[in-house]
């Protein structure tokens, strides 16, 4: 039911967006725009400055004046940020010395280096590793740590997109660019197609068929021409098989296109990298398919494969692999072959789909792997040999245990348990000292052990839907929680250790109809945050870690106790 409701939430909020489109306002944009420079919302200011872009082409000047502007402000904090970052480290390496000062001064550079993580979290970082700069009058890409990953060599750049592409402008001439600094002349629609262009990029381009002038350009090397998830329109159904005249491809986006048959020529594009083949109607592969030497990212999602062909498991480069929301009812032991693979999504094919084989525990360098939405009820022991993985994804299966195996998987930080029989928590879970997000909704569990005091890097922690009745004084030494999800169970106290819950930003006790009250406030009347009060169960709390949000039960939230504490909350105020 929650899910339903997210999503038709975000249908409206889509829709609203499309409107907003169609009626914009170039004014009102850049004052918006403005104000939110000043009060230095770089990331929401450049959306509303390209959004007044899109309104009034003729004022791009002035558009192109504002994001200087505000890129200028960017870089400035951001060179503040790096010297103030590497003066702390220093500070941090005296104090190291001076033992009899390690502590004051130990302290001084975490906060100074929280001050610096704070504005390098306000960047978009795409794949948690790129994020758009300016310097000198031009756009380019750094990392993390500030470090300058591609160079600033572009008058004009956007954000990375979904697809791993940013566009950019060089010396007056259209490119995509890619996360490796590779960038491609790029054209937009066929118009402007010709020989000197390698990337062609028909996204929002409504086709019937496919363009035969393409096959003419026999340079390209990205050929995007898939539609979005949601688009009906513009899906020509037919690949010809002389796509295997474009020899130079290393990216090729075709979802959402309707496509039934994958032609055998495919084989042809030894050059391919990456294949998007989502949202089809694709019920077989082609044996030619394991032609693709050079291919590392495979999306198959939504399509009605029901095996894949011993040919498939050829592709040894292959670092992504998605077959989620498919029919397949097994997974062949010759998936072991695939040792490259970083992510695997077997998500949401089938009732049959219940067992992997032992040799998954030959893909050694997984990082990710989904399993939700099938019906396993255990996993092959061999798991324990996944020592990569970070992510683990078994919602929506049959699972009331875990095996043993889980607990030695010590760089699993991200644990989906989902929608499962679990009545009791599987011990196992207490070995997984680096978990950061670990989600058990929708289950059956009553008592929440003392031994949840080990999950010590524990952020996110979702007990949706249980039958819980109360919380142990031990959940008090998550020290690192942030989110806390204990909405629709049967709570009727709370511990007093929650206060010490310091770095705590969204606690949502929603539909605990038998909480009292006393007991939050008793729980929160000395918290060290000022705490924002909700009844809306699906607002969600900002990156400001300086407030807790917490979200309760219209019930709960008129009661004498919790108006007490909204009184001296803004008295702390």
């Amino acid at each position: 039911m929650r899910t339903t409701l997210l999503l038709t939430l975000f249908l409206i909020l889509s829709a609203s967006a499309l409107h907003a489109q169609k009626e914009c306002h170039y004014a009102t944009l850049m004052a918006e725009g403005n104000a939110l420079f000043e009060k230095q919302n770089y990331r929401a200011a450049l959306k509303k400055f390209n959004a007044a872009r899109t309104c009034d082409a003729t004022q791009s000047e002035a558009v192109d004046k504002a994001i200087s502007r505000l890129f200028d402000a960017i870089e400035r904090q951001r060179d503040e940020a790096k010297a103030q970052r590497d003066e702390a480290q220093k500070q941090r390496k005296r104090a190291e010395a001076a033992l009899k000062q390690v502590k004051i001064e130990k302290q001084r550079a975490e906060v100074q280096i929280a001050k610096n993580k704070k504005l390098i979290d306000a960047f978009y970082f795409y794949d948690g590793r790129l994020a758009l700069a300016y310097k000198d009058d031009r756009f380019g890409f750094i990392d993390t740590a500030g470090n300058v990953v591609i160079d600033y060599l572009y008058e004009k750049a956007e954000q990375f997109d979904e697809l791993g592409f940013a566009k950019v402008r060089k010396e007056g001439e259209d490119y995509l660019l890619d996360s490796e600094g590779n960038d491609y002349k790029a054209a937009y629609d066929l118009g402007t197609l010709d020989e000197t262009i390698t990337a062609l990029d028909l996204r929002g381009v409504t086709l019937d068929h496919f363009p035969v002038e393409i096959l003419s350009q026999p340079q390209l090397e990205v050929l995007i021409a898939g539609n979005e998830t949601w688009i009906d329109e513009g899906k020509f159904g037919v690949l010809l098989p002389e796509i295997g005249q474009l020899q130079q491809l290393r990216f090729l986006d075709l979802a959402n296109l309707d496509l039934k048959v994958l032609p055998a020529e495919i084989s042809a594009l030894k050059n391919l990298q990456v294949l998007d083949l989502s949202w089809n109607k694709l019920e077989i592969l082609p044996a030619e398919i394991g032609k693709l030497k050079k291919l590392k990212k495979l999306n198959l999602y939504g399509n009605q494969l029901n095996s894949l062909p011993e040919e498939f498991f050829a592709l040894e480069k292959l670092e992504e692999l998605n077959l989620g929301q498919n029919t397949l009812t097994t997974l062949s032991a010759k998936i072991g072959k695939l040792t490259n693979l970083k992510d695997l999504d077997l998500s949401q094919n089938s009732k049959m789909m219940n067992s992997l084989p032992a040799e998954i525990g030959q893909l050694k360098n997984l990082k990710s792997l989904n399993l939700g939405g099938n019906y396993f009820s255990t996993l092959p022991q061999e798991i324990h040999t996944l020592q990569n993985l970070h992510g683990l994804y078994l919602y929506e299966n049959n699972f009331s245990d875990l095996p043993t195996a889980i607990g030695t998987l010590k760089n699993l930080k991200s644990l989906g348990l989902t929608d499962n029989k679990f009545t009791v928590l599987p011990s196992s879970i207490w070995e997984l000292k680096n978990l950061e997000d670990l989600d058990l909704g929708g289950n059956q569990i009553r008592i929440l052990p003392s031994e949840i005091s080990a999950l010590k890097n524990l952020k996110r922690f979702f007990l949706t839907r249980n039958q819980l009745e109360r919380l142990p004084p031990e959940i008090g030494a998550l020290k690192s929680l942030q989110v806390l999800f204990v909405d629709h169970n049967h709570i009727q106290t709370l511990p007093k250790q929650l206060c010490e819950l310091e770095n705590l930003q969204n606690l949502s006790l929603y539909n605990n109809d038998d909480l009292d009250g006393a007991s939050v406030l008793k729980a929160f009347r000395n918290f060290p945050k000022l705490i924002v009060f909700s009844t809306d169960e699906y607002e969600s709390a900002s990156n400001d870690d300086s407030r807790l949000l917490l979200l309760l039960s219209q019930k709960i939230s008129g009661s004498a106790e919790i108006q007490l504490l909204k009184e001296l909350q803004e008295k702390w105020k």
